[in-house]
């Protein structure tokens, strides 16, 4: 263990008349090595048993808030769907109906693939807000997609 070395400040005295009759001020920045000020607060936190406490209760109240979003998301749908069968009951109970039928083409393996009974319609083709593409279910799903992270 030896003592650090001795700072060293370079500078010049001077005792020219020029200077001194009209002084101006000089600033220095020096670098000095001290230890973070926060880190003792932060290690008497950390070691604190509360801390463990406080972490548990945060993960519980932040899934907790995860069940509500995800339980509002599912009132939302039940009510965009209630809400649409009640505007034109034979159109939407076809749409379904059809919708439906593809899904169960895909689960089972049967689906084509360049489309199917309900993909090849032209509101499948169609672009705009008022289309199949503009909806809510397709920004919440490229939403979910880009917002995943992908493992390579």
């Amino acid at each position: 263990m030896t003592s650090l070395p001795p700072v060293k400040l370079p500078y010049t005295i001077r005792v020219d008349r020029d200077f001194h009759d009209s002084p101006q001020p000089t600033i220095y920045d020096i670098r000095v090595q001290v230890d973070d000020p926060l880190r003792a607060a932060l290690a008497s936190y950390i070691v604190n048993p509360a801390y463990a406490h406080n972490l548990r209760e945060i993960t519980a109240l932040n899934d907790h808030l995860a069940l509500m979003v995800q339980k509002i998301t599912n009132s939302k749908s039940k009510h965009t769907f209630f809400d649409t069968l009640s505007k034109n009951p034979t159109e939407f109970i076809a749409k379904w109906l059809s919708s439906q039928k593809r899904d169960l083409e895909v689960i089972s393996g049967e689906a084509t693939r360049g489309g199917g009974e309900d993909a090849s319609g032209d509101e499948w083709r169609r672009g705009g807000k008022e289309s199949i593409w503009g909806s809510e279910n397709v920004r919440e799903s490229v939403n979910l997609l880009v917002g995943q992270r992908t493992k390579v």
